[in-house]
């Protein structure tokens, strides 16, 4: 009784590794072919990712640029300004010289 048991139990065990086995094999194939019946759709769903992705880049890439170049326009006024400033006092101050030697040169 014992061996008819076990010759059984390995008969049920056998079974079930082919069960499994099958199993697996199907659900294999059944995903490959719906991978191979969606591929088109699956690449355009990729592409589409991408070009949104890159559009998204673009337009980061856009605004560093215009805020890079706003602080350049800025940096530049800020230049003029100070050599304005700097024109103005050096006039301003060749004015008072001359001035003031023209006051001397009248008094001499």
């Amino acid at each position: 009784m014992d061996v008819c048991r076990r010759q059984k139990e390995m008969e049920e065990k056998l079974i079930e590794e082919e069960v499994a086995r099958r199993v697996d094999a199907i659900v294999k194939q059944r995903v490959e072919e719906e991978l191979s019946r969606r591929q088109d759709e699956i690449e355009a769903e990729v592409a589409r990712r991408v070009e949104e992705a890159k559009q998204e880049m673009e337009k980061q890439m856009l605004i560093e640029l215009e805020k890079q170049k706003q602080e350049r326009i800025e940096e530049q006024k800020r230049q003029e300004v100070k050599f304005a400033v700097s024109l103005a006092t050096h006039l301003m101050v060749s004015h008072i010289c001359c001035d003031t030697v023209d006051e001397c040169s009248t008094i001499n």
